[in-house]
Parts: structure tokens; C-alpha cells; sequence
């Protein structure tokens, strides 16, 4: 999820762009920690990019996160999975099972998600792009150097604190990238190009 904070006198106040499924929640969490709950802004439920109409106006640094798309999309299945939320209210998730995967990638290639779920279909690119054009962020982290703990000592550092990580969104489902066919693996390839692309991914 997308915020700002114009930060305080001990921290530095600045823009997150968070698509979803790439650790954003656990960035907003932290910064709730840091900030105090009324000085991070954002629109509960939606997630917006760097050309939102809540950022026009704001002289603050960027700071946004990316995430492989392979593992993006599994982290989407296993969401939809667990909220039994998927094509419509008439029909049920596919099994957590290679099958069930490439069924639902299949269906997401083909398909539009429900309203509310679109923006999982969204490339990541399409966040930090202004006037159809990419916009260079004063920080650009992948949720892969979160784990690792190097984008959090980039974060505490950028906002002049030492508050420690703060993680959520644990999944109980446990599934990597074994799940893939080459099916189901071309299709993301295809689905994401640009996004593999433009931030060095591969499977």
C-alpha cells in the first residue's frame, strides 16, 4: 500500500509506493511505529502509483518496493487462496497444487480479476510511472533485500532511526516456485516482461 508522511523533526518525511503483494504492509507498519499513527497518510484499501493525485504537490524523496513476479504471483495465489476470493462468488479457488496454479495463471492471463483484486494483475512498472514514462526513485528496495534485512538498514537509515523491522503477513501456505509448470511459467514471463526487464528479475 502506497503513503507519505511529511516526517517530524527526527525523522525524515518522504513518498512509498507499494504495489501490492511486495511487502508494503509490513513497510506501513513500520512507519506507523516510527511516525505515529496520524502522520502517515494514505487511502485504506487502494493502492495507487507515483502519479496519484495524493502525492501532487508533495517536495518529499520517493521511496518505493519491488518483487520478483514469480514469486509475486505465487504470493497472490496463496492470498486469494486463503480469502476464498477469486473469479467471482459463484466459483472456488484451484488447488494448492501445480494443476490448480497454472489454472489459476491461466485464468488471470485470459481474465481480468474481480474489481478489487485487479491491481494483483497490475505490472509493477506501471506504479512508478509518470506521464507513461518511468520516474527515478531517491530509493528503489526489492523485498528480496527486506528479508535479508539490507533494505530495512536502508530504510533506517534513510529515516534516521534504529526502530526495528516489523514483518506481517505470514503466510500459513507454504509454496515456492515448485509449483510452477512451464506452462504457468511462461505465462507470467510474458504477463511481466517489462518487469522482469526493467528490475534485473529472472526465475
Amino acid at each position: 500500500m502506497s503513503f507519505y508522511t511529511l516526517g517530524n523533526s527526527n525523522h525524515r518525511g518522504f513518498i512509498f509506493i507499494g504495489p501490492p503483494k511486495c511487502g508494503s504492509t509490513a513497510i506501513r507498519f513500520w512507519a506507523k511505529s516510527v511516525y505515529g499513527d496520524h502522520s502517515i497518510v494514505h487511502k485504506s484499501g487502494e493502492h495507487f502509483g507515483i502519479d496519484s493525485a495524493e502525492f501532487t504537490n508533495l517536495d518529499l524523496p520517493t521511496v518505493g518496493i519491488v518483487r520478483n513476479p514469480y514469486d509475486r504471483i505465487i504470493s497472490v495465489f496463496k492470498h486469494l487462496y486463503k480469502t476464498h476470493d477469486y473469479y467471482n462468488d459463484d466459483e472456488v479457488m484451484p488447488p494448492a497444487t501445480a494443476s490448480g496454479f497454472e489454472e489459476f495463471v491461466v485464468y488471470i492471463y485470459e481474465h481480468d480479476l474481480k474489481d478489487k483484486n485487479i491491481s494483483f494483475k497490475k505490472p509493477l512498472v506501471d506504479y512508478f510511472k509518470k506521464d507513461g514514462k518511468i520516474v527515478t526513485l531517491t530509493h528503489l528496495i526489492k523485498l528480496e533485500e527486506i528479508n535479508s534485512r539490507k533494505g530495512w538498514s536502508l530504510l533506517q537509515s534513510f529515516c534516521k532511526t534504529n526502530h526495528p523491522p516489523v514483518y506481517a503477513n505470514q503466510s500459513t501456505l507454504k509454496i515456492d516456485r515448485s509449483i510452477y509448470t512451464p506452462k504457468s511459467k511462461s505465462l507470467v514471463k510474458e504477463m511481466f516482461a517489462e518487469d522482469l526487464e526493467h528490475f534485473n528479475y529472472s526465475f
